[in-house]
């Protein structure tokens, strides 16, 4: 399976974190995935996002906390897809 992540925010240090912890995270357990940060206030708005970071796993809003996730909480994304 394909995790496809998206993390949206203005690039502030908890959206970097966020980005490099769920790329950490993936690569540990050697799972294929993408990547892709959202950095434009107009796509955020889009996609109806309030707060940031927010993170989406192939389409479904992870998180929406104003907080950088744990990698427990990255692993129980990646299980509930299983």
């Amino acid at each position: 399976m394909m995790y496809e992540f998206i993390v949206y925010g203005p690039g502030c240090a908890n959206c970097s974190n966020t980005e490099n912890l769920i790329r950490q995270v993936l690569t540990a357990q050697n799972l294929p995935f993408t990547l892709k940060k959202v950095t434009d206030y107009q796509e955020m708005a889009i996609a109806g996002v309030l707060s940031t970071p927010t993170v989406t796993l192939n389409g479904k809003v992870m998180t929406k906390k104003a907080k950088v996730p744990t990698e427990e909480e990255v692993n129980t994304w990646l299980k509930s897809l299983a």
